[in-house]
């Protein structure tokens, strides 16, 4: 709890450097399938062959990605599938997305779930979320969620393509 707090308390400015985030997430995904809390979850990836490299810092990109894939594996305990994909977007973006066949996420909690210290689970701090909508927000990006109870989530990254390192 306090390593989640200082870490949302002092979430470092990005180390910018120019990034295949189709590689990146790759490996994430190789990693996270091996995690205990992956084991019925069926993760499948969606990557465009067309998206350019952006300047990120890859440590943090890590972070989101294993916060949104761990999140969804606690959404489905009896197994479900996970497509983690990516796509090029409008205007000089591109997209990461973690799309889950989950328990989904109720309308009533769909608007707190960035807030810190709010959780549904039994041992959460509530961090992560906020940990990973501010790490995007520092990269100049916009994280977006859509979830159906009894259907799933899909949780949608969006960072620039332009950026240059500063």
């Amino acid at each position: 709890i306090v390593q989640d707090l200082l870490s949302y308390a002092r979430v470092p400015k990005p180390s910018l450097e120019e990034t295949d985030l189709n590689a990146l997430l790759d490996q994430i995904v190789d990693f996270a399938a091996h995690h205990t809390d992956m084991d019925a979850v069926d993760i499948v990836t969606a990557f465009d062959l067309r998206l350019p490299r952006i300047w990120v810092d890859g440590d943090q990109i890590r972070q989101i990605a294993m916060n949104l894939m761990l999140n969804a594996g606690a959404t489905m305990p009896e197994g479900g599938r996970l497509t983690v994909g990516t796509q090029p977007g409008a205007d000089g973006f591109v997209k990461l997305i973690f799309e889950d066949s989950g328990s989904g996420i109720p309308p009533e909690n769909l608007e707190k779930i960035f807030e810190p210290f709010f959780t549904t689970k039994a041992r959460g701090t509530g961090l992560g979320l906020a940990i990973t909508r501010t790490i995007v927000e520092q990269h100049g990006g916009k994280i977006e969620v859509a979830s159906e109870p009894g259907r799933g989530t899909t949780v949608t990254v969006t960072l620039s393509a332009k950026r240059e390192p500063a």
